[in-house]
């Protein structure tokens, strides 16, 4: 979310900016069973629909949670539109708000 100030002539237009966002909905069933739903709102900056805003899936998916033994200390199975681990420990590493592409998506 940012703010813009826009100086046109003699106009002043101010305005808000919500460039990308996400909401998580998780819900835990039992302790073995979870799910997580977490979409992904932008604004499209190509095409036809450009400024138009839009919602996509990050996330989507069940989580089941075994019982450990001494060698798998927490066992879980993951199905669904699931999250990438490397991404996942990158974007801890960088911290949030990073504007450049991470380096498995691409260069920018």
């Amino acid at each position: 979310m940012g703010y813009q100030q826009i100086l046109e002539g003699t106009s002043n237009k101010s305005q808000f900016v919500l460039k990308r966002g996400y909401l998580n909905f998780r819900k835990s069933i039992n302790n073995y069973l979870s799910g997580r739903i977490t979409p992904d709102i932008t604004v499209d900056n190509e095409g036809d629909g450009k400024g138009d805003i839009e919602m996509r899936l990050k996330y989507c998916y069940m989580e089941f949670k075994g019982i450990g033994n001494r060698f798998f200390t927490e066992p879980s199975f993951v199905f669904g539109m699931v999250y990438t681990p490397w991404l996942e420990f990158e974007e801890k590493i960088i911290g949030l708000g990073f504007k450049e592409l991470l380096f498995l998506i691409g260069k920018a």
